[in-house]
């Protein structure tokens, strides 16, 4: 009787330490797996800050060099405008007026071509001349103040602080493309206008998420 009530406390006794074991097992197991999800999560939580910082910074520049930028078309319900900026166009072209006198008078001509279903080649819609007093101080700095328009299509003018809008009185389609050309007077030929695209498109946020993913 004796020995079977002690092989039953063996028994139990072993059992007891099996399920302690199993408990210290299971417990361990869940303490691992909650630490591999937390430092997982903490990874993620910064890899998306560092995305978000890093999109932030690429719009604010992207938005900056916009705002700087000398020539800017907008077309919008239709209708096209182009802006000026007349700050940056002296910074652009100062090495082309720093040769003349401290003051002059230029003209700058601005070709409007556009390009739709139908025509297969970009034709010129407008032609637009402006004429300038360009003051140049030090050689360094360069003011372009406005003086009056010419132009082949019906459009207004808009100066206002160093900013010029040109609104041109005319309905295009939604699928029409344009292109613009730009010549100072002393220009041999006509040169093709570029500009900072704003909004950002599609492809330029996966190029700039693609290279994140990759440094990360």
């Amino acid at each position: 009787m004796n020995k079977a009530k002690g092989r039953t406390y063996i028994q139990c006794f072993f059992g007891l330490i099996i399920f302690i074991l199993l408990l210290l097992f299971i417990f361990q197991h869940d303490l691992k797996l909650k630490w591999i999800y937390e430092e997982s999560a903490q990874i993620n939580s910064v890899l998306m800050r560092r995305f978000e910082i890093k999109l932030l910074s690429l719009y604010e520049n992207e938005l900056s060099r916009v705002e700087q930028d000398s020539f800017k078309p907008i077309f919008h319900n239709h209708y096209l405008t182009l802006k000026l900026n007349l700050t940056s166009m002296g910074k652009n072209y100062l090495n082309y007026f720093k040769n003349d006198s401290n003051e002059k008078i230029d003209c700058l001509k601005i070709t409007c071509l556009k390009n739709s279903k139908n025509i297969n080649d970009f034709q010129p819609i407008c032609h637009i001349y402006l004429n300038f007093r360009v003051t140049i101080l030090n050689f360094t700095e360069i003011y372009l103040i406005f003086l009056s328009k010419n132009s082949s299509c019906s459009l207004s003018l808009t100066n206002t602080s160093g900013f010029i809008s040109l609104d041109i009185h005319q309905m295009f389609l939604i699928d029409d493309k344009f292109r613009f050309t730009y010549q100072w007077s002393n220009f041999d030929q006509e040169k093709l206008f570029s500009w900072f695209q704003w909004p950002l498109t599609t492809k330029c946020l996966n190029s700039v998420l693609k290279n994140l993913l990759e440094n990360h």
